[in-house]
């Protein structure tokens, strides 16, 4: 199981968030990195999260794991997780757009400060999934 998770950790959490750290480098380099969330400014940590949730909660459910309850309610969490962060994402894109026709944009500030603890909710399901799904 151990291999499991390290390659888990290393395909789903770690190579998903290269074009994060890549888009911080070229930021950077043209002066316009003023916090790390400008990095994660247009919802892109929210469709990561949605789908390396996705993906584990896949597993988990097509797996033949014998913890009914425990896989009930890791399926259940995965599900919550999977419908805010597409709920997060729908309503930043759709202020974007506002903004652009010259309302205000007010939710985006708010919204965008849950990104990263979303992310790590996002990152504890998917290894609680990956642990339940059997070898």
């Amino acid at each position: 199981m151990s291999s499991r998770i390290l390659k888990w950790l290393i395909f789903s959490a770690l190579v998903s968030v290269i074009p994060l750290f890549l888009s911080g480098v070229i930021l950077n380099d043209h002066g316009k990195l003023k916090a790390y969330s400008d990095v994660w400014s247009r919802g892109e940590l929210f469709l990561i999260s949605l789908i390396g949730t996705a993906t584990a909660f896949g597993d988990l459910v097509l797996s033949k794991t014998t913890h009914t309850k425990r896989r009930m309610a890791i399926a259940a969490s995965s599900a919550f997780l999977m419908l805010l962060a597409t709920c997060w994402y729908v309503e930043l894109t759709s202020n974007a757009l506002l903004t652009l026709a010259g309302q205000p944009n007010t939710l985006q500030a708010n919204i965008l400060g849950y990104s990263p603890w979303l992310y790590l909710c996002a990152l504890l399901n998917g290894l609680a999934c990956v642990m339940l799904s059997p070898d």
